[in-house]
């Protein structure tokens, strides 16, 4: 027993000498914490429940938020509550600095896995540049660069607002003077593009989105509310249906209506709508059904980008009244974090091919089990 104690102390000794080594030697990225984010149902016992386990009360505390800054482990863990969908949200990496991150998308790109970047993204209570990726099983993974704190929880993928002159220290991607910006300077996996005047003017215009099912009852509602709220003054939403079913389920009116949302003026209708030469021109078009998605389109005015974002049917899910709620409530919320992400793109700094990719990446993000 002692032969093999004195092996294992020897193993670990190794390890951490030569861990040692690979990071003074290293020119790689240097992982600085393991990040993980759980939705919880009570936010009191929760912080007193993690509190116990790692030792320490959280670094950041407020009414539906905390997070422990660990440093054995090296963890950054935080929990959200006011969500009734209780489980894990997102796993990530936080970086020292925008060139790991740079360095880590660049990893991601040639793993097949098309990062969505987020500059100066307020959440948790923090300020920093960020990157969101799906494994290849579905669950979200953010890199981040924290520079700064946030006055409020902020939301990480609500949309950023450009500025009509940026400059270099506010935009990763603006026209950079004598000295670059540290993003643009860091490693040409960022892929920086200098927008021109005709992208600032895109910048500042409304892009048209249309979510189609089949029976546009439910999940193309919800999607058309979600951006319309997520998006708002970059982005307005509609929805229609191949075959409309006349009217929106009424569990879709129920959550909404939870969930803070307008709802008097939503309605089932037909896709034809939208392929009169009369109707808005469409920037994007996402069906969210996968019977949609196999059907001939009409011809939409506007050469929208497409791509499919297919999510289950609520309406056919089988169980009793809770269940049923729940199941829309997690279609629902597999909708926003697409959309959320969607939101944050800066549409006018993506050259057609690289939106396109970007989009279908975020129709395969789901949420985890």
């Amino acid at each position: 027993m002692q032969s093999r104690g004195r092996a294992r102390l020897r193993i670990r000794m190794c390890a951490s000498t030569n861990n040692r080594h690979n990071e003074e030697e290293s020119e790689g990225v240097r992982m600085k914490r393991f990040h993980a984010h759980v939705r919880v149902d009570d936010l009191e016992s929760s912080v007193r429940f993690y509190s116990m386990l790692f030792g320490t009360e959280p670094a950041v505390l407020k009414a539906d938020y905390a997070k422990w800054m660990l440093d054995d482990p090296r963890v950054n863990f935080a929990i959200t509550a006011g969500s009734t969908l209780a489980g894990l949200d997102h796993l990530g990496i936080q970086v020292e600095s925008d060139e790991d991150l740079a360095a880590i998308a660049e990893r991601l790109n040639v793993a097949g896995r098309p990062v969505v970047k987020q500059a100066n993204a307020a959440c948790c209570c923090a300020r920093g540049n960020k990157g969101w990726v799906a494994d290849p099983s579905g669950i979200s993974w953010e890199t981040f660069h924290t520079f700064g704190e946030s006055t409020v929880y902020g939301n990480d993928v609500a949309p950023r607002p450009v500025a009509s002159n940026p400059q270099a220290s506010d935009s990763c991607c603006a026209p950079a003077p004598a000295s670059t910006s540290a993003c643009c300077s860091a490693s040409k996996a960022q892929e920086c593009i200098e927008p021109s005047t005709d992208d600032r003017a895109m910048a500042n215009r409304e892009y048209n989105v249309l979510f189609l099912c089949t029976g546009n009852s439910a999940r193309s509602v919800m999607a058309e509310c979600a951006i319309n709220r997520w998006g708002k003054e970059k982005f307005r939403g509609f929805s229609a249906g191949s075959h409309p079913k006349g009217a929106v389920h009424p569990l879709t009116l129920e959550l909404l209506n939870e969930l803070n949302y307008e709802t008097k003026d939503l309605r089932s209708k037909s896709w034809d709508e939208f392929a009169a030469p009369d109707s808005p021109r469409l920037d994007f078009v996402f069906t969210v059904c996968d019977r949609a998605a196999a059907e001939r389109c009409p011809f939409w005015p506007g050469q929208p980008i497409t791509a499919h974002w297919g999510v289950a049917d609520p309406a056919a899910f089988e169980g009793n009244d809770a269940e049923k709620r729940r199941f829309f409530f997690r279609i629902y919320r597999e909708l926003e974090n697409r959309i959320k992400i969607f939101t944050s793109l800066r549409i006018e700094a993506l050259d057609s091919f690289a939106l396109q990719q970007s989009v279908r990446e975020i129709g395969r993000i789901k949420l985890p089990d």
